[in-house]
């Protein structure tokens, strides 16, 4: 039993090394360490392996297997630590390379195979996809730079005459909207941008007073809209149709450059559209026109109801028109008066003699005077007996007024008293006074 003691305590062969274990190996790996198995004395330099080492490997690398080394015969090594596990050296430390973690005690066999069963890799981020904080950065990156310019700042930069084609698109069309994007997005030159846009929709099909009205400055349109305004409020009272209808109908007569009569037509179509109320409708019957289209139908003979001055103003008839139309109805119905209708006279003109005696002799006014009826009427259309009309003169028309009992001359004072003056007369004659 004593010599198998001293056997055991037998220093191993000189040019033996004793191989380190797996677990030290890793461990080595991971914390950088690189020094032989056993103490190193501090005086003794390491001898050179005949066998080339293994260069030292990243934690990732495959662990080498054991092996023996063999150095040269004159190399001794120190006695080797009984215990398993070789301790760091005391005097010599590798340092650990850049970037590699270096601990006190490195991990144990178990704990790295735990590590490397969790292990996970990082995930990549899709193709397309972007990250938050991708997004962050993208984000301060913009809120660093000046927001780009808008389409209408580059519109009124690049081609500040057409710059008003912005302002109302739905007025223009997206034929304009996409010419004006294009032109922007390719830099066209002003040429070619006003060429694009005179083929548009909206050029080709927009009478000349609206693209004139649509090219003018927003404070000039109000100034022409206010001036239709006033001009609408001369034809027709207009208080009875609220403010906002109204400026509306005077941007759209404005922008199309009506005026004149073709503005008082469409101004009474507005106001006696469908729905207009009472108060309106009286207004237009109460209007200059409207009055003067009554009376110049008189004038002819004539009697307008209300119904068809309503149509003649919606028509856009004027009073002259009006009269004009009067003129050849009365040459149609009085043939043989065309000479004085043409020398300008109306009815009210020709009759106005026969008027004023027919009013003396029956002792009525004037305005009692009714020539529309038959019998006051033949004084200008009486029957000659050939089936022809001819006008009396004022003499037959006064023999005419007193002789015709249609007339009431008998009922007259006049009448009476020449009755009794007559019959006096008579009574004289033959001696007896009555």
């Amino acid at each position: 039993m004593a010599s198998k003691k001293r056997t055991d305590k037998t220093p191993p062969s000189p040019t033996t090394t004793v191989p380190k274990s797996g677990a030290d190996l890793i461990r080595d790996i991971f914390t950088g360490a690189n020094t032989p198995q056993g103490p190193v004395a501090p005086t003794t330099t390491a001898p050179r392996s005949t066998t080339t080492a293994p260069k030292k490997s990243s934690p990732s690398t495959t662990t080498p297997k054991k092996s023996t080394t063999t150095t040269t015969p004159s190399a001794t090594l120190p006695p080797a630590s009984p215990t398993t596990s070789s301790p760091k050296s005391t005097t010599t430390t590798v340092p650990a390379s850049k970037g590699t973690p270096s601990s006190k005690s490195g991990p144990s066999f178990r704990e790295i195979e735990e590590r490397d069963k969790n292990y996970q890799p990082p995930k990549e981020d899709k193709p397309g996809k972007k990250s938050k904080k991708d997004g962050k950065k993208k984000t301060e990156e913009t809120a660093d730079t000046a927001a780009a310019p808008t389409l209408e700042e580059n519109v009124r930069r690049l081609y500040p005459q057409f710059s008003y084609l912005l302002d109302n698109p739905e007025l223009f069309g997206d034929d304009v909207l996409a010419v004006i994007k294009r032109a922007v997005k390719d830099g066209w030159t002003s040429t070619r941008f006003q060429g694009a846009i005179q083929s548009t929709k909206y050029w080709q099909t927009t009478v000349a007073d609206a693209k004139n009205f649509d090219a003018l400055t927003p404070a000039d349109q109000d100034v022409k809209v206010q001036d239709t305004i006033d001009e609408i409020n001369k034809i027709v009272d207009m208080g009875t149709i609220s403010e906002q209808e109204l400026t509306k109908f005077a941007r759209d007569m404005a922008r199309r450059g009506i005026k004149g009569e073709n503005l008082k037509k469409l101004t009474y179509g507005m106001a006696l559209s469908a729905g207009a109320s009472a108060e309106t409708v009286t207004d237009v019957l109460s209007s200059n026109d409207a009055v003067t289209m009554k009376k110049v139908a008189r004038a002819y003979g004539g009697n307008l109801s209300d119904d068809q001055v309503k149509q003649y103003l919606t028509e856009g008839k004027t009073p002259q028109q009006v009269q004009m139309m009067y003129r050849e109805k009365a040459k149609g119905l009085y043939p043989h008066l065309t000479a004085q209708f043409d020398a300008d006279l109306t009815m009210d003109d020709i009759l106005s003699d026969y008027k004023s005696m027919a009013a003396s002799v029956l002792e009525r006014s004037e305005t009692d005077i009714d020539f529309t009826k038959p019998e006051f009427l033949e004084a200008i259309a009486t029957d000659d007996g050939k089936g022809n009309k001819r006008q009396l003169t004022l003499g037959e028309w006064n023999k005419k007024l007193k002789t015709d009992d249609r007339y009431g001359y008998s009922k007259t004072t006049r009448a009476i008293q020449d009755a009794r003056q007559i019959a006096f007369n008579i009574s004289k004659a033959f001696g007896k006074v009555i």
